[in-house]
């Protein structure tokens, strides 16, 4: 996707109704990071609750807010509780049956921190109101938009459907990758026509890319086992425990790193991906 083409695409949003929430910040998220994302997200545990990370933890840079644009559209499937009826003084959220639903979804907004209805787990909406970022998913087809949000630090239960969404875990996946090591942010390039063009149309446009390196553990100490290569381990989530007296439990991501003695020699082995592709014919 070229800066040219996410800047038309920018322009498009802004022509619909939540033009309002549409940031100055911009990021393009390129393939190679967005199927990291992606991973993260399928390897997120299942169950009936995630806590969401804090600002700190994914060492968040955006306190205006930012779009983020997918390269390629991804299909993201959203729990959906409530659903906007259209009405005289505008629309009105009410609950419905929760079930799932697709969506080929284009990208997605993070908004700045403003009071957020409650809704629980059924849509039901409450009276109070808590502080978090909206996050407005946007579809291939920009009249198709599913809201979320961001509240961070705290715990997300399951919907009716029984179980997280497997937008909540993109979600949670994508604000983790922001800040990890393993994303670099970088000014976009193409054309010296492009170029000037995002310096005039959208200068705080960058692209996120995925860094190939991954960190090397500190040789294994005296032991009976001597080991005679290093290898990789996988990038995956794991359970800790945090708050008063380590009470609490949340899941934290853990980037791929290199295993071994530093002075023996790496055994790297293929990884095979499972995707929605189709084999070749």
């Amino acid at each position: 996707m070229t800066p040219d083409e996410v800047i038309e695409l920018r322009r498009l949003w802004a022509r619909h109704n939540y033009r309002g929430l549409l940031p100055d910040a911009v990021v393009l998220a390129e393939q190679d990071w967005l199927a990291y994302v992606a991973a993260m997200a399928e390897a997120v545990p299942t169950g009936q609750e995630i806590e969401f990370p804090s600002e700190e933890d994914v060492r968040w840079a955006w306190p205006d807010g930012v779009a983020v644009i997918f390269a390629t559209p991804v299909e993201i499937e959203h729990a959906i509780v409530s659903k906007d009826v259209p009405g005289s003084f505008g629309p009105t959220l009410v609950p419905v049956e929760a079930h799932n639903e697709s969506q080929l979804c284009r990208g997605v907004l993070i908004g700045p921190v403003t009071p957020t209805p409650v809704r629980t787990p059924d849509g039901v909406t409450l009276d109070e109101k808590l502080l978090a970022r909206p996050a407005i998913w946007i579809g291939d087809d920009p009249t198709d938009i599913i809201s979320g949000s961001w509240l961070a630090g705290t715990m997300m239960l399951a919907s009716k459907t029984g179980v997280i969404s497997h937008s909540s875990r993109f979600l949670l996946a994508l604000l983790t990758a922001l800040g990890h090591r393993l994303t670099r942010i970088e000014e976009p390039g193409g054309t010296r026509h492009e170029r000037r063009r995002v310096q005039r149309e959208l200068p705080e446009l960058r692209v996120l890319k995925l860094s190939t390196g991954a960190s090397v553990s500190r040789s294994e100490g005296s032991g009976t086992v001597e080991w005679s290569r290093r290898w990789m381990v996988r990038g995956h989530w794991h359970t800790v425990a945090h708050g008063p007296r380590k009470s609490l439990r949340r899941v934290q991501w853990y980037d791929p790193y290199v295993k071994g003695p530093e002075d023996k020699p790496l055994d790297v082995r293929d990884t095979i991906w499972r995707t929605g592709e189709p084999p070749a014919a």
